[in-house]
């Protein structure tokens, strides 16, 4: 466990800079997780002499400043603040590319994992698996480009989809309007909003659910990850607002979202999964049921969604990046599932990309469209 957890926030200050003995950066760095986290109390093992700053590493373990509990070998480098972070001799050096490269194996999570940007297997990441076994090996896929999309950062992003992860003239590519049966059936990986605004699928189980699960230890540095999604569906619009939209959810169990079924955190302002009938759904052409859609629907040709490819077009949403709250140092998993809703026909995808730790703090999750 976590120093910061174990000790709480009086003693992080006072151990390490009691009497001046660090500098105002450090306590200008370190004032905020003070303030974020609990004092659990003194629970904690005995402390190692050498380790004065009490963040769990010592100087014959790694920690390369014994009095900015910040910096240590379990931290990540930030980029930009003139400081090694994480003991390696080095300052600011640029984030390691692991992109896993076109046609690598779709099959093997990890894999999937540094499609995405998740980098540092052992040390942050360390496992990626699949809960939900009967899925289809067609049904991930890690890609450079889907038709005109690219990546958020690197080289490759991971496709996940409750039909054929392909593009079009791609070996096995089904038009989303048409759609594939997978023909499985999974427990419901995550609630409706509380008040959700179209009808919720009266089934307890899901179709065609695609998943991939990641158990993370966060820095010691780390107050919140982002993860940038992008949302598919040939759902639109002949079922929009209905019980029938698929939907997409990241599942989280950690401190902050505690319990037996975690919490999705990737939704829009109103609780909804990403989704057909989320908020920031733009890319597609005004319906009688929707009026909402501002972006060119014909940059979907490519895709498999856009007009040119299937009889649509479809619809998407623009890339929306999610932030997310962590404790320092604590061990999480994160679920990525996407599923049919209420039938097993008309598909949809989510393409995911730039995980990335950031040292800011966030009280609440949070999905926000990005930039252009």
């Amino acid at each position: 466990m976590s120093w910061w957890r174990n000790v709480g926030g009086a003693a992080l200050l006072g151990a390490a800079c009691a009497a001046g003995a660090c500098g105002e950066d450090v306590k200008n760095r370190a004032a905020p997780l003070v303030s974020h986290v609990e004092d659990a109390g003194t629970d904690a093992s005995p402390f190692d002499p050498s380790d004065a700053d009490h963040d769990g590493y010592t100087p014959q373990t790694g920690d390369c400043d014994e009095y900015d509990p910040l910096k240590n070998p379990g931290a990540f480098e930030y980029v930009g603040n003139g400081i090694d972070d994480d003991c390696d001799q080095e300052i600011d050096e640029a984030p390691v590319e692991c992109d896993a490269a076109v046609g690598a194996d779709a099959a093997d999570p990890l894999q999937l994992a540094a499609a995405m940007n998740l980098c540092d297997v052992d040390k942050f990441l360390l496992e990626a698996k699949f809960v939900e076994t009967q899925t289809r090996a067609d049904q991930r896929a890690i890609r450079a480009t889907l038709g005109p999309v690219k990546p958020r950062a690197g080289s490759s992003f991971l496709m996940l989809s409750n039909g054929v992860a392909a593009a079009p003239k791609e070996a096995g590519f089904v038009a989303p309007g048409s759609g594939t049966n997978i023909g499985t059936e999974s427990p419901r990986p995550a609630a409706y909003a509380d008040n959700p605004k179209c009808p919720k699928a009266q089934e307890a189980s899901v179709h065609d659910l695609a998943d991939l699960q990641l158990k993370l230890k966060a820095p010691t540095n780390a107050r919140s990850f982002k993860v940038s999604f992008r949302f598919l569906s040939g759902e639109y619009p002949q079922y929009f607002c209905s019980s029938f939209n698929d939907a997409f959810a990241a599942v989280m169990r950690s401190t902050y979202y505690a319990g037996k079924n975690g919490k999705n955190v990737a939704h829009d302002t109103n609780g909804e999964f990403l989704g057909v009938n989320v908020a920031f759904w733009t890319i597609c052409a005004n319906s009688e049921k929707y009026s909402g859609c501002t972006g060119d629907p014909a940059t979907m040709n490519g895709t498999g969604y856009g007009k040119a490819d299937s009889g649509g077009p479809h619809g998407a949403t623009d890339w929306v990046t999610t932030t997310v709250p962590v404790t320092p140092g604590e061990t999480f998993t994160l679920r990525l599932a996407i599923w049919d809703e209420s039938d097993a026909i008309l598909d949809s995808s989510i393409l995911i990309d730039d995980f990335r730790w950031e040292i800011e703090p966030t009280d609440q999750e949070t999905t926000v469209v990005d930039p252009k």
